[in-house]
């Protein structure tokens, strides 16, 4: 079976790659690649993959794995060029990538740019990526903060910390502390529902890899084994634990600017109903407000009772509209230029 499918793959690649040619190389000439989004990455399990196009055939992402937020393909050129007074960093998953704006211009992170540049000289860096937790940011952080020396990080996350309560499987009384138990690193999606003998006849091997390509997906949420429970029973193994390591994950990320002259401004994330509102507001906000305010260079700015949640800003319960994204970004730009461009 393994050697039949490995024909077919070697026979996919003649055919489609470049032998001699890295998939991610500037001169890459592997024709699907500009289709994927995320790509694996050795560290964060997936990142955002540079060689992407949208609808209109453009490049949306830098060449580091950033989601642009400025015309340029990579934010080092863009610093060396520009050479920004002032320089802000956005983390979070989703609902910071904008995953859903299929324009990077109408990312709310791409909006505050351009809103503060008529101002003065700012430059606004996107480390968000859909379905990434304060762990894959944190290691974000750890690793570019020192290149970049962002003057303001905008920390706009938490949400996904408590999404493998709701996804991971309901067989696991509770989830440790890097998820190990509930996720799958996409290869448990891979198994077989036919007998192998099957596969080794080529052309059913071929109709098998060609399934996994076109059919058999489900996007990020393929990270949980075998699929996403989503059943909010999960919810149940939210203790003490579980809260307590979220916010060590803030506290290292909070300490790190610290360490580099960052200021932190802590946005709580928006949900506008359902049980990860009330999770968030109860159970997590609520504990995390005193520990946060003893950080001297944060400050927690809730923008949450400043937008309506309506359809008009909110397309799902969480994740902004174009009007949405702009009204936050006007909240932003207000907000940095009255408290934080001096």
């Amino acid at each position: 079976y393994l050697i039949k499918r490995d024909l077919v793959i070697t026979f996919l690649q003649l055919v489609f790659f470049s032998k001699s040619k890295s998939h991610f190389s500037d001169n890459t000439n592997i024709k699907f690649m500009d289709k994927l989004i995320f790509i694996p990455h050795p560290f964060l399990n997936w990142s955002l993959n540079p060689y992407y196009r949208n609808s209109d055939k453009e490049l949306v992402h830098t060449k580091e794995g950033f989601r642009k937020t400025f015309d340029d393909n990579s934010i080092m050129d863009h610093l060396s060029k520009n050479n920004s007074t002032y320089k802000i960093v956005c983390i979070g998953g989703s609902t910071t990538h904008c995953s859903d704006m299929d324009d990077y211009r109408d990312s709310w992170p791409a909006l505050l740019h351009n809103k503060l540049n008529k101002n003065d000289n700012f430059t606004v860096i996107n480390f968000g990526v859909g379905a990434w937790s304060t762990i894959q940011s944190q290691i974000r952080c750890l690793t570019w903060f020192k290149k970049i020396k962002p003057n303001l990080l905008i920390f706009y996350q938490c949400k996904n910390d408590i999404t493998p309560l709701m996804n991971g499987s309901l067989s696991e009384k509770e989830i440790l502390p890097d998820y190990q138990n509930i996720v799958s690193q996409f290869s448990e999606k891979f198994f077989v529902q036919m007998p192998k003998i099957f596969l080794l006849v080529p052309l059913l091997s071929l109709i098998y890899l060609l399934r996994f390509i076109f059919i058999n997906r489900v996007g990020l949420l393929n990270i949980y084994k075998p699929k996403a429970e989503q059943n909010p029973i999960g919810m149940n193994r939210l203790n003490k634990e579980f809260i307590d390591s979220i916010y060590f994950r803030h506290s290292v990320i909070i300490k790190m600017c610290k360490e580099i002259n960052c200021r932190v401004l802590y946005v709580p994330e928006i949900v506008t109903d359902g049980i990860y509102r009330d999770i968030l507001k109860n159970e997590i906000y609520h504990n995390f407000e005193d520990k946060l305010k003893l950080n001297e260079n944060l400050e927690i700015f809730d923008i949450d009772p400043l937008i309506p949640k309506s359809k008009e800003f909110f397309w799902d319960k969480m994740h902004f509209t174009k009007k949405g994204n702009q009204l936050f970004s006007d909240i932003l730009t207000n907000k940095i230029l009255k408290s934080y461009s001096e």
